[in-house]
């Protein structure tokens, strides 16, 4: 059995295309609310691939308790995961935002597998069409352990799970839609940022204080969040230009 699990919060407008792309692999999906305020909630019920929901009625604002919410309600899923579905085969982490290509994976194989994920930006051409239709990624990657065959020594630290087995290769691909999905949730995402996570980046600076230097800066015109050229989808595996994120954000 192939189970992914998911922990979100007012993904109305993204939620049902995920989970519908996923439904051509995946045999079942249980997921964590966290106080959703939007229809979320009612997607996640209605969804023939979702057998189960966690819920939280109570949101947690204080920035220095939500980044420990971070790892504790994934972890919280996951473990509720293994106790209550048997003979899973494979396990997989998503978040609401994000479409998964499985082109490269071998499903027979024992290998855990990183995901490469690029950002999808907003562009002065594709401002007005829906989110699904945005040709332009970032040329930077982030290449993130997300499906792996469960065991019991699996922790997680943030979003990235750990004790996964050590067979570990470079998979699929992922269109990381956070950035892309419209203006406003654009500006809502900073907003969440800079008001609720507080983390010290590799340079020192606080999280917040980037994500204040993006208000406002939703629409990009040739080039990402760090000043590197915007690259086509279909352009990921050929193009030059593909840096991984951590030589960049610094």
């Amino acid at each position: 059995m192939k189970v992914a699990i998911t922990r979100v919060r007012n993904e109305e407008v993204i939620l049902k295309s995920t989970l519908d792309r996923l439904s051509y692999h995946f045999d079942s999906v249980i997921a964590f609310d966290d106080c959703s305020t939007d229809g979320t909630r009612d997607i996640l019920s209605e969804h023939k691939l979702v057998k189960r929901v966690i819920t939280s009625d109570k949101w947690e604002s204080r920035s220095e308790v939500r980044k420990t919410l971070e790892t504790t309600q994934r972890q919280d899923l996951y473990d509720y995961a293994m106790r209550k579905e048997e003979d899973i085969d494979w396990m997989l982490y998503f978040d609401a935002d994000e479409h998964f290509y499985f082109d490269e994976i071998n499903w027979g194989s024992n290998f855990s597998y990183f995901f490469r994920l690029f950002d999808v930006y907003i562009t002065p051409n594709d401002v007005d069409k829906p989110f699904i239709d945005r040709e332009y990624i970032g040329c930077e990657y982030r290449d993130i352990p997300m499906l792996f065959r469960p065991n019991s020594r699996v922790h997680f630290n943030n979003r990235v799970p750990l004790g996964i087995d050590q067979l570990q290769m470079i998979g699929g691909t992922v269109k990381h839609f956070g950035k892309g999905i419209s203006v406003e949730h654009w500006e809502e995402t900073c907003d969440y940022y800079i008001n609720h996570l507080n983390e010290r980046m590799p340079n020192g600076e606080d999280i917040s204080t980037k994500w204040k230097r993006r208000k406002g800066k939703a629409i990009h015109d040739g080039v990402s969040d760090f000043g590197l050229p915007l690259i086509k989808w279909d352009d990921r595996y050929t193009s030059e230009h593909i840096i991984n994120l951590n030589e960049v954000d610094k």
